[in-house]
């Protein structure tokens, strides 16, 4: 366009200046004058320069009124149409200026600029423009350029003409670009911008344009997308828009930050790149991921606090309804401004069936989910939303307080607030949850300075439930305990709140148990049945163990059995109501107490 510009404003202006060697003055006023190009082609005309009037100034300037410059192509098809009120040309410094108004636009209306106050330099093919410029560029020259229009052609717009507008404007022939600076503003297409500075790559010869780069305080709005930074690129043939500077963006109750975005508009996509960070508001994982298992209520903010989901990670893909976190994922989850839950893992991938309703989350690589006291952890972790179903895979564990277990696989149901733990399970608590005689010692300092280990008993199974109140185990069920062992098919434990006493126990099918009692006598028994209750009343203490189904009692010193036996290990004593079989030693006849000997 400014090539064209500064070949035909220089033949019009040198013919103004009457240079009777080089140009033909038709008339002063009125004047018409057309340039050819050269041969083969001198019967084509290649530019057409109109005026009111021209009339020469001191110093060799000219002044040109009401001027008109047309260009045509070789094939005769009309270019560029440059129209101005009032303009001064210098044949010496070959540039043309002028204070006021300028009008440049394409023959086919495709793209037009005007403003107030220009320069055009010659020598260099360089047009300013001073104030107050706006440019309106059809949208088809946002095509790419396997899409072009044919010759003289330009299709129907998709959308509304980019208007642009800025304090001022310059603009270079030989290099294809233009440079808009001063409040820059982008409207009237997908691609809405604000900036201190704009510059755009457009080739006249070609009819559209190759890039826009955006500068200073860069303000966009892109596919829906708001993102803000220090500068923004658009390339036109990948439709792709990168942003850095301090980048941000927010859509749809989502934002964003990192070091750098990629908008690729085609496939709906944005890459973030370095020290990523997204934030969902109206989001809530930990209350399904980790279901409250500790027993104990945990404080946390007001059930009306907004929630709002924040992940950090190396960088992620943003897809319209699916991202991809990678390297060093953190999911941190809020109630107004309290933390709720976290999430961490190496790679993770949300895919949602709405605006931020998660439908499915895999999170792969030392996965941690963290909730107060609870924790999950595990190779891999998949959250289906719709049944609010969370399963864990490879070597899963988990912890509750000082409540911890593991198996082959975890699965954790946020609607029943339910864990199923499957395949090799176990589950581990102090031991003076269960019992509470002189040989279970809590962690701490002995007399002599050593430092005493917690004492734990543990719970192996094929599989088991969890809940905050209980725990059901199934399948080959067996406990170890400083003081105790049981075996059984079938395990239901009542769980108190952190930090107490469990108070009931049912074991069921093929039961059998082995006691070390007070005096270290051990004792061992075997039933269909067996209930194990703990209570404190007035000050005190009730341990019993309730055996049903053929029970059988046996110690060095005898065997007891009966239809039904209770155990008092707070007593140390065994009670047989009703018609019962004693074999070994008793301290006396005719009574249903037997007691062991010391």
């Amino acid at each position: 366009m400014a090539r064209l510009l500064a070949r035909s404003l220089w033949a019009g202006a040198v013919l103004l200046a009457l240079d009777a060697a080089a140009q033909r003055v038709i008339e002063m006023r009125g004047f018409k004058y057309a340039e050819y190009y050269d041969a083969p082609e001198e019967t084509r005309i290649k530019t057409r320069l109109q005026g009111g009037k021209a009339q020469p100034q001191p110093g060799g300037f000219v002044l040109v009124t009401t001027a008109r410059l047309e260009t045509f192509r070789k094939d005769g098809l009309p270019e560029l149409v440059v129209e101005t009120p009032e303009c001064t040309h210098s044949s010496t410094g070959r540039v043309i200026y002028s204070s006021g108004p300028l009008l440049v636009k394409t023959a086919d209306g495709g793209f037009s600029i005007r403003g107030e106050g220009f320069l055009y330099q010659q020598t260099n093919s360089t047009l300013i423009i001073s104030n107050n410029v706006e440019t309106i560029a059809n949208p088809e020259l946002l095509t790419k350029a396997s899409e072009p229009s044919g010759p003289g052609e330009i299709k129907a717009a998709s959308s509304s003409p980019m208007r642009i507008l800025s304090r001022s404007f310059r603009y270079s022939a030989d290099e294809g670009a233009g440079i808009y600076s001063g409040d820059v503003q982008v409207s009237g297409t997908n691609l809405a911008l604000t900036s201190g500075n704009l510059s755009l790559k457009l080739p006249v010869e070609e009819r559209r344009l190759h890039e826009i780069v955006a500068s200073e305080k860069v303000q966009m709005d892109y596919a829906g997308m708001r993102a803000s930074g220090e500068r923004a690129v658009y390339n036109v043939d990948t439709q792709v828009a990168e942003v850095t500077g301090q980048p941000s963006w927010s859509s749809e109750g989502r934002q964003g930050r990192a070091d750098s975005f990629t908008i690729d508009r085609t496939n709906r996509l944005v890459l973030a790149r370095g020290n990523a960070w997204m934030r969902m508001e109206g989001q809530s994982l930990a209350t399904d991921l980790l279901p409250n298992l500790s027993g104990s209520k945990p404080a946390g903010a007001p059930a009306d606090a907004i929630k709002a989901v924040e992940v950090r990670s190396a960088s992620y893909d943003l897809f319209t309804n699916n991202i991809v976190f990678e390297d060093g994922v953190t999911v941190t989850e809020f109630a107004g401004a309290d933390v709720e839950g976290r999430l961490d893992c190496k790679q993770m991938t949300v895919t949602f069936a709405g605006t931020n309703q998660v439908e499915k989350l895999v999170a792969k690589t030392n996965v941690v989910i963290t909730r107060g006291e609870g924790l999950l952890a595990a190779d891999e972790a998949i959250y289906t939303g719709t049944n609010s179903l969370l399963e864990l895979r490879g070597s899963p564990s988990w912890k509750s307080g000082a409540r911890q277990g593991k198996g082959d696989s975890i699965l954790v149901d946020g609607q029943s607030r339910e864990m199923h733990v499957k395949g090799n399970a176990s589950m581990r608590i102090p031991a003076e949850f269960l019992r509470q005689q002189a040989g279970v010692r809590r962690p701490g300092t002995s007399p002599s300075g050593q430092t005493q280990e917690q004492e734990w008993a543990q719970i192996f199974s094929e599989d088991y439930l969890l809940r905050a109140d209980r725990a059901q185990f199934r399948g080959g069920v067996y406990i170890t305990h400083p003081q105790v062992a049981w075996s059984c098919e079938r395990l239901a434990v009542d769980l108190p709140a952190e930090g107490d006493r469990i108070e009931s126990i049912l074991a069921e099918q093929q039961v059998a148990f082995n006691f070390l009692d007070a005096s270290g006598q051990r004792i061992q028994g075997r039933s269909d049945n067996a209930e194990y209750t703990y209570q404190v009343r007035d000050g005190r203490t009730n341990e019993l163990m309730h055996l049903t189904g053929q029970p059988v009692i046996e110690t060095t010193n005898g065997v007891l059995r009966n239809r039904v036996i209770t155990y008092d290990l707070s007593q140390n004593k065994l009670f047989a109501r009703g018609r019962y079989s004693i074999r070994g030693t008793a301290p006396a006849l005719g009574t249903n107490t037997f007691r062991f000997p010391k």
